[in-house]
């Protein structure tokens, strides 16, 4: 049998669709960057990187600070994920955590540990979950807690070739973030931050 042609109109449906759905995809695609932490950055901005890695981040709507500008020096950039009225809504802040070269286990131990001093730095922190996964394909330990008002979520990423691995500090505003309850945050598909996360790709060790 001879298939039969779509009415006009639904082919002229069909034509709107596309025309409005393409920009859109494009938009976004062209909407997304790269920051990379590499030798050259260390010298722009004054710290040591012992470990090159890359992040893709959206271009719009998003702040970076970089460390000259972060009190502790000890992170490597601050990321600032706005709203339609410019309310910071995540924060993710990335900085190096060494995790000595031992059985995948005994790694994922020691770094739930650091991860746990990490959130004791928060005096109104407590401490909902934890659990191991893999982020961007790496091992990978999550701990999620409550700051007072705020959710706060620390994701430690083993880096399989050195001992020098992420940690990745997200704050989160639940009045005005897509993460709205406690729950959520055990939703992977939620939070620009995790999203961020979710590309890493180590590079180069150089220290």
């Amino acid at each position: 049998m001879m298939s039969k042609t779509p009415p006009r109109r639904q082919r002229f449906a069909v034509l709107i669709t596309l025309m409005i759905l393409v920009p859109l995809m494009q938009a976004y695609q062209q909407e997304q960057g790269t920051l990379t932490i590499n030798r050259d950055y260390g010298s722009i901005h004054a710290v040591a990187v012992p470990q090159e890695f890359d992040i893709s981040l959206p271009t719009t709507m998003t702040h970076v600070v970089y460390p000259e500008q972060i009190g502790d020096k000890d992170a490597y950039v601050k990321l600032q994920f706005l709203n339609s009225e410019n309310g910071i809504t995540e924060n993710l802040i990335l900085k190096y955590i060494k995790v000595p070269l031992v059985e995948v286990g005994q790694r994922e131990m020691l770094l739930k540990k650091k991860l746990i001093d990490l959130v004791n730095q928060y005096p109104q922190a407590t401490v909902i979950s934890s659990r191991t996964e893999k982020i961007a394909s790496y091992h990978s330990v999550v701990i999620h807690a409550q700051n007072g008002n705020y959710f706060l979520s620390l994701f430690g990423i083993l880096n399989p070739e050195s001992q020098h691995c992420i940690a990745g500090i997200i704050n989160i505003d639940p009045q005005i973030s897509e993460i709205r309850r406690i729950d959520d945050l055990e939703d992977k598909k939620q939070g620009r931050a995790r999203k961020v996360l979710e590309s890493l790709k180590f590079g180069r060790e150089l220290m």
